[in-house]
């Protein structure tokens, strides 16, 4: 989940930053072994925007900040492990570019205003780097793992798109649909099933939704549950490299409002084509999981045929939306 609230911690490590770029200008010349003592070098660094916390657990890619009196260093350390699971699950499975310098994960049990965040700090070398946090909220539902991996989805998303309010920008809806679907591949839990009931729940509703929508929170659930179209083009049209591909795509577009279909045709595939197998898969998924989907999706009833109906107005669609007809 992304969120907007200020950061905390102190200005960027000028001495990360120094070494970053030592780093990287050793890297252009350097043979394998050297670099890879420089790339673990650079996994030991702390942010280029420091460390707050009074304590932290250093991961491989990661560190997680925490207070002992709130969080205990063993949950601090698996918050650690699954930041680098899903680091280098998305990395080796997902083909995705880690993000460009070392990252903290803030495991706050204080906060209760959502499940967790990732944001971005620009540095001193220009680079927006993430800062992600897990909040209580989380930690309470037993939630922690997923959100860890949700938002460090979102760390890679960014590595892409650059600076966090830009990718908000572009499409804050496709954001949490992507990161709920890259979670789920590492860690499937009844969470995403959940939100991808609101999704199929309420069909009408367009698929583009922008941040603002998300504060006010009432289409939260379906702007997650497009992971259901993640999953669909992972299943049907290459796998996670598409997935990865209309975002490699949008980061030239970051900032800029984007349409879906523009994405699709941006990367090569017929939207005219995959739109419409798209509504004939969604519109017959089975989810497997029995008493959990206890609604069905929002639709209009042709009680006999030969027949016909029109759809109340609260079904007919919105931006790609879709209106179901249930027939005899």
């Amino acid at each position: 989940m992304s969120w907007r609230f200020p950061i905390r911690g102190g200005p960027p490590s000028a001495t990360a930053n120094h070494v970053l770029k030592v780093a990287r200008g050793l890297a252009l010349r350097c043979n394998d072994a050297v670099l890879g003592f420089w790339i673990s070098t650079l996994l030991t660094m702390e942010p280029c925007y420091g460390l707050s916390s009074p304590q932290q657990v250093e991961g491989q890619h990661v560190w997680v900040e925490y207070d002992e009196a709130d969080i205990s260093e063993a949950t601090a350390t698996e918050v650690a492990a699954v930041a680098d699971d899903a680091w280098d699950y998305y990395v080796e499975t997902f083909a995705w570019p880690a993000p460009p310098e070392p990252i903290s994960v803030d495991a706050d049990f204080t906060n209760d205003s959502a499940f967790g965040q990732c944001i971005t700090v620009e540095c001193d070398d220009g680079e927006h780097v993430p800062r992600c946090a897990v909040f209580g909220p989380a930690f309470g539902a037993g939630a922690h793992p997923n959100t860890t991996a949700h938002e460090i989805g979102h760390a890679f998303e960014y590595g892409l798109m650059g600076f966090y309010v830009d990718s908000l920008g572009s499409w804050a809806w496709w954001m949490e649909g992507t990161a709920e679907y890259m979670a789920y591949k590492l860690l499937p839990v009844a969470g995403t099933r959940a939100v991808i009931e609101t999704y199929l729940g309420n069909p009408n509703w367009t698929l583009h939704h922008t941040f603002a929508e998300f504060v006010d929170g009432t289409r939260v659930g379906h702007m997650y549950g497009t992971a259901a179209l993640a999953m669909f083009i992972d299943e049907y049209y290459g796998g996670p490299e598409t997935v990865r591909q209309t975002w490699e795509w949008g980061a030239a577009m970051s900032g800029q409002p984007i349409y879906f279909g523009d994405a699709i045709e941006g990367i090569g595939l017929d939207f005219d084509t995959f739109w419409p197998d798209y509504l004939a898969h969604i519109s017959v998924v089975d989810l497997d999981v029995g008493p959990e989907l206890v609604s069905a999706p929002a639709r209009f009833d042709i009680s006999a045929l030969p027949g016909s109906g029109n759809a109340p107005d609260a079904f007919l669609p919105e931006g790609l939306g879709m209106t179901f007809a249930r027939f005899p």
